[in-house]
């Protein structure tokens, strides 16, 4: 007659399935039992559990000032010992409400959504304590173990960790505490204030706008309009597939299915070579060469994947295979227009099915276009458009590895540099890239430098012209 409480379960979605059973197991549990779970939200958490459940949803509400208020509620007046430990405190929290909040806008924002969670403020603010008990912080220190292990340690990709590196060159810094000549603001005539007590901590909170803005963020104002009509169509879309799914016969889930099945036909027929292509091995292959072959064998893996997956549902329709669970669940995803999970994060793609297809195909046809100019030693003498790869970031990683060899300069020294018009100097291997768009910002065709954006109403993306890249030895 106990209560049994299991928490973070999103974080063990196999073993979930092994309670589910255990439960199903229990014949006559004792009336005063209770089970909690808390998880969450997870696409694969099972569907049953969840309708055999009660279920409570808690969801903190939006916004850097309510971030802001919860952290304060937590913190009371003994947090608050010294006036620049006070006021470093407070920036703390708000880097903490900025990289929570900026969540919102991914991918604009973030390139995905990162689990940052109390436990990162605490330990921001106990590093922040620690480095400025002396007569003076210690900014370098503060700023490295922010950047390469608590927040920056959880992101994926260097652009999101250039981002972090300005926000922190931008809150922690001598130039915000009111000791200094010329204070500087958070954000908008947001200031510290000069006392580091909490009350007036609080005061200010009290004063921020209830609703963020874009440039709170230092992203551009479009950027909601953008985020809100992809979610809104995303939702629509998915309330009315579940509609229709949920009163579907056999023969309208034939009907639904087979035009899709017709489009990867479709789709595959114009270049039926790849589904018979075989992998090339080289002996010796270079940085690049042996990325490339990866990049092939990988999409030619994936796109067999989804060939066999739809000839066995053709075969099921036809009435000449039974329906297996792996396929039904993949044949469930495909109706509602939506990446099965077995096919999904081998390369980012468009999140509805047709789009994601097309996208396949086109990436595994690119990139044995590519394989042809290695084979011939003219790809990096050719002009290159990285949405055709499966791991752009991967791809660069192989460069970096590839100009090693050529200067023979370690891996460590080589930074990754960028131009328009002509390739970077005193650079080994440059490499030309087509096909690139800018957010937030236009290039000026007269000078090539970054212009602001004009009107609030203006494109979302711009085309850049050609960008040379290369890594060269730091200085």
């Amino acid at each position: 007659g106990n209560w049994l409480f299991l928490k973070n379960l999103h974080l063990v979605i196999p073993w979930v399935t092994v309670l589910q059973k255990e439960l199903g197991l229990i014949k006559t549990p004792h009336e005063n039992f209770r089970l909690w779970l808390t998880s969450e939200s997870h696409d694969a958490f099972p569907s049953i559990l969840l309708s055999t459940s009660l279920k409570v949803t808690f969801e903190a509400p939006p916004g850097v000032k309510q971030n802001l208020v919860r952290t304060f509620n937590q913190w009371d007046e003994s947090f608050f010992q010294t006036k620049v430990q006070g006021q470093l405190l407070f920036v703390a929290a708000w880097l903490h409400a900025v990289v929570q909040e900026r969540r919102s806008y991914i991918p604009q924002g973030w390139a995905k959504f990162y689990e940052f969670s109390q436990s990162d403020l605490k330990s921001c603010a106990d590093v922040i304590l620690l480095q400025s008990s002396g007569a003076q912080p210690d900014w370098k220190s503060i700023h490295g173990l922010l950047e390469n292990a608590i927040y920056g340690g959880r992101m994926e990709t260097e652009y999101d960790v250039r981002i972090l590196r300005t926000y922190l060159q931008r809150f922690l810094n001598p130039e915000v505490l009111s000791t200094s000549r010329k204070q500087q603001s958070l954000h908008h005539k947001v200031m510290l204030p000069s006392s580091g007590r909490h009350p007036d901590f609080n005061a200010l909170i009290a004063n921020l706008a209830d609703n963020d803005v874009p440039s709170l963020f230092s992203l551009p104002p479009r950027v909601v309009q953008t985020t809100k009509v992809v979610c809104v169509i995303n939702d629509l879309q998915k309330l009315q597939e579940t509609k229709e799914l949920s009163a579907m016969t056999r023969e309208e889930w034939a009907s639904r299915l087979t035009p899709l099945l017709n489009t990867w036909l479709e789709l595959t027929q114009v270049h039926s070579a790849l589904l018979s292509h075989s992998p090339t091995n080289r002996r010796e292959a270079k940085p690049i060469e042996g990325f490339v072959d990866a990049e092939v064998a990988s999409s030619i893996s994936l796109l067999l994947r989804v060939n066999n997956c739809t000839t066995d549902l053709r075969r099921v329709i036809e009435g000449s295979l039974l329906l297996s669970e792996g396929r039904r669940s993949e044949a469930t995803s495909l109706i509602a227009g939506e990446v099965p999970l077995a096919w999904d994060g081998v390369f980012s793609g468009p999140e509805r099915i047709v789009p994601w297809l097309t996208s396949l195909v086109h990436k595994a046809v690119s990139i044995q276009e590519w394989q042809q100019l290695c084979n011939s030693s003219m790809l990096l003498k050719s002009k290159l458009n990285l949405s055709s790869l499966m791991r752009p970031q991967t791809f660069l990683n192989a460069l970096r590895q590839e100009t090693s060899h050529v200067t023979r300069e370690p891996l460590v020294s080589l930074r990754l540099v960028s131009s328009l018009g002509s390739p970077p100097p005193n650079a080994a291997l440059p490499l030309c890239l087509t096909g690139l768009l800018l957010q937030g910002a236009t290039i000026d065709a007269g000078t090539n430098l970054l212009a602001e954006i004009q009107t609030a109403d203006a494109a979302a993306f711009f085309p850049m012209p050609d960008v040379y890249i290369a890594w060269v030895q730091s200085p």
